[in-house]
C-alpha cells in the first residue's frame, strides 16, 4: 500500500527486502505516516490492520507515540483517563467512538442495581468499557481481549484508573505513577476490576464439545478461568469477519450467568457478520434483539464531542445495538425491549 516513490531515497534501483533494511530506508515513519492519514480519512480496517501490522513487525510496542486521553460521559460519571497504545499495537489499542454509547449505558443505569452486577467486557481494547462499569458500581468486572498489546493497553487503562479514583491522584500524577512503575499489576481493587486473556475460539469450541476443552495457558498473560460466568457482556466494535462474529456468540453464552443478558454496538461491516453472529446466538438458546442507530446518538461525550464516527451509510449494516438474554432473565430489564 505504500508506493516505492515514498521511500527516501527514491532513485535508488535497491528495494529493501529484510527488516534492517526496511528501517535503514525509513519504513516506520513512512508507514506511520500512511497510518495515521488512513485513520484520518477512515479508510477500511483491512487496511488499517495491514499498515498496523506492517509497522508492528518493525518497530514492536514503540512503533507509534503512546498517549492518554481523558474522556467523560455523563455528569453523574467523573472522567477517566484512557492509555492508548501505538499504533503498532493494532486497532483494538485506539478508542473508538462505539464505547461511548456504552458508557452512557452504565452511567444511566441505577447504582443499586449496578451493584449487583458482574461485567465481562469482550474485546477490552483499551479497557474503557470496563473501567467505567467499575467507576458506575459494578461489583467485579474482568476486561477480556485475545490480543497481547490490547491486554498490556488495558492493564495500563487500569493502572490509571486505580491511580486516579482509588488513590486519589489527579491526572498529571496518576500519569506519572503509571509512566514510573516497572510492572503494572493484572488486578486492583483486591480483584474487582482486572484484566484477563479470553480467545473466543476457546469458548466456540467448549460450548460444541459440551465439555471443558484444554486451552494453552498464556505464561505472562492471567487466562480468564474456563468456567467464570457474568451476569452482563458487553462490548463495542466486536464484528470484523464471519468466523470471528459466530465464536464471539459462542463466547456470550457460555459466559452468561443465569438470568444474564448481553449488550453489544458496533457498525456492521457486511451484514454476514451480524447474520452470522444472531444465527450462532440463537443456536446457543438466547434471545435476540437488534436496533439501528445513528452515530451521534453512539458517540457524544457529555460535552457534546465525539470522536467523528463515519456515516452509517459507509457501513452495509450501518450501526446497531444488539441485545441478548436467556429465558431465565429477571423479567423487567427487557420489558420495553421487543425479542424475537
Amino acid at each position: 500500500h505504500v508506493s516505492r516513490a515514498s521511500w527516501p531515497d527514491a532513485s535508488a534501483t535497491h528495494v529493501p527486502t529484510t527488516r534492517q533494511e526496511a528501517i535503514a530506508c525509513g519504513a516506520p515513519s513512512t508507514l506511520e505516516a500512511a497510518l495515521r492519514a488512513s485513520l484520518s480519512r477512515g479508510a477500511e480496517e483491512k487496511l488499517l490492520s495491514a499498515l498496523s501490522t506492517s509497522l508492528a513487525s518493525l518497530c514492536g510496542e514503540g512503533a507509534a507515540q503512546v498517549r492518554v486521553r481523558s474522556v467523560r460521559f455523563s455528569s453523574a460519571c467523573p472522567t477517566v483517563l484512557v492509555r492508548e497504545g501505538a499504533l503498532g499495537d493494532g486497532l483494538g489499542a485506539r478508542l473508538w467512538g462505539s464505547s461511548f454509547f456504552m458508557c452512557r449505558v452504565f452511567a444511566a443505569t441505577d447504582p443499586r442495581v449496578m451493584a449487583h452486577e458482574t461485567v465481562l467486557e469482550l474485546g477490552t481494547g483499551v479497557g474503557l468499557l470496563g473501567c467505567v462499569a467499575s467507576l458506575c458500581g459494578a461489583s467485579h468486572v474482568v476486561m477480556s481481549d485475545g490480543e497481547r498489546g490490547a491486554l498490556h493497553v488495558a492493564r495500563a487503562t487500569m493502572a490509571l484508573h486505580q491511580a486516579k479514583h482509588r488513590d486519589g491522584c489527579d491526572d498529571e500524577r496518576a500519569v506519572a505513577s503509571v509512566c514510573a512503575a516497572a510492572t503494572l499489576p493484572w488486578e486492583v481493587a483486591e480483584g474487582a476490576l482486572c484484566v484477563r486473556r479470553l480467545d473466543w475460539r476457546d469458548d466456540r469450541r467448549r460450548m460444541e464439545a459440551g465439555e471443558a476443552t484444554h486451552v494453552d495457558a498464556d505464561v505472562d498473560v492471567p487466562t480468564l478461568s474456563p468456567d467464570a460466568t457474568f451476569t452482563w457482556v458487553v462490548g463495542s466494535e466486536l464484528l470484523y469477519d464471519v468466523s470471528c462474529a459466530e465464536a464471539c456468540a459462542a463466547s456470550c453464552a457460555r459466559r452468561l450467568a443465569p438470568g444474564g443478558r448481553a449488550h453489544l454496538v458496533g457498525a456492521v461491516r457486511d451484514r454476514a457478520y451480524l447474520d452470522g453472529f444472531l444465527e450462532q446466538a440463537r443456536r446457543w438458546k438466547l434471545r435476540t434483539c437488534v436496533r439501528a442507530l445513528d452515530p451521534e446518538e453512539i458517540a457524544a461525550d457529555a460535552d457534546g464531542r465525539t470522536l467523528g464516527l463515519r456515516r452509517a451509510s459507509e457501513y452495509e449494516g450501518g450501526y446497531v445495538e444488539i441485545l441478548m438474554d436467556r429465558r431465565d432473565a429477571p423479567h423487567d430489564w427487557h420489558v420495553a425491549i421487543p425479542f424475537e
